[in-house]
């Protein structure tokens, strides 16, 4: 059974391997799908970690979060990955970590131009509650540097997966320092 990380990690390789085809035929409809390929990637790893750093029996019942890790929580819910990095710099602040720029920087790139996930994946917009007609999503040509995107975007990846394992490590040592046994 998987778990965010590693459907993340899955949305990472498709992405890397639409950047490989993109590069051997110069595809440009691939470019989109390259960047929410990644983008997806980069909001199931950076949930990933916000996970375990809220570990599941809390976040459902919720009780004894607190500020941060509510909002952490709450978080889980979103695609706005503006929102996710904020949580994701909260939490791994208080355990003395810190989120490299390079997650910022491409996490910022992307929230820029697709706030709520949407901007990549359709070619028009619903208006959310509403009956007016779509909007196109794209109402000019987007250039995309996709072999300097995917490199960029992969670095921060990396970064969260490195981020992913520290967290599962601090969980585990948690666990064992309660006194649950064997926590793997």
């Amino acid at each position: 059974m998987e778990d965010g990380g590693d459907l993340g990690f899955a949305f990472r390789r498709a992405a890397q391997a639409l950047t490989e085809l993109w590069s051997s035929e110069t595809d440009d409809s691939l470019a989109l799908v390259v960047v929410y390929n990644y983008r997806h990637a980069l909001e199931l790893g950076m949930k990933a970690v916000i996970h375990t750093l809220v570990p599941g029996p809390r976040l459902r019942s919720r009780s004894g979060l607190d500020e941060q890790e509510q909002r952490a929580a709450n978080n889980l819910k979103t695609h706005s990955l503006k929102d996710l990095l904020q949580s994701l710099r909260e939490l791994t602040g208080r355990m003395g970590w810190t989120v490299a720029p390079v997650v910022a920087d491409v996490c910022s790139q992307i929230h820029d131009r697709d706030p709520g996930g949407d901007y990549f994946r359709y070619p028009d917009l619903r208006q959310r509650g509403g009956d007016g007609p779509p909007k196109l999503a794209r109402e000019a040509p987007l250039y995309i540097d996709v072999p300097r995107f995917a490199q960029i975007a992969d670095e921060a990846f990396v970064v969260l997966l490195v981020l992913l394992e520290a967290a599962h490590q601090e969980l585990h040592d948690r666990l064992s320092a309660a006194g649950l046994g064997n926590a793997t």
